[in-house]
């Protein structure tokens, strides 16, 4: 964590407030979205620390190659272009995206997953355009 990240306040972070929006079997869901850069992975971080064992995060999927640091189920879930393509075709992701090339989504079988741990998912979604 820079010097940057530690003196910024989970209350200095600028947010909108929505009505509660719930899926699957209608608990709720709290989306972190924002420009690739901008802080996401920080306040989810933060929340997780605030709240601890309350959160579940939920592990997108993607098509790009998986980095030397990344890991499998951690970081990403790591499909083949075609693999993720034929997840959006059988309805298998409840978003999807497309960005440098990659494609991103979020499964909802994984998602039932974690709903079922009881825990508030956390979703992470990077704004295109």
């Amino acid at each position: 964590m820079t010097s940057k990240e530690s003196s910024l306040s989970l209350h200095e972070v600028s947010y909108e407030a929505f009505p509660q929006i719930t899926c699957l079997d209608k608990k709720p869901m709290l989306v972190i979205t924002g420009a690739s850069g901008s802080g996401k992975s920080t306040i989810i971080e933060r929340v997780k620390n605030l709240y601890p064992g309350r959160f579940v995060f939920s592990v997108s999927y993607t098509s790009r190659l998986m980095r030397p640091h990344e890991i499998e189920g951690k970081d990403y879930y790591f499909r083949s272009y075609n693999k993720m393509e034929e997840m959006i075709n059988k309805g298998k992701l409840i978003e999807h995206t497309i960005f440098s090339g990659n494609i991103y989504g979020t499964s909802k079988n994984k998602l039932t997953k974690l709903y079922e741990s009881g825990k508030i998912c956390i979703l992470d979604l990077d704004l295109n355009g």
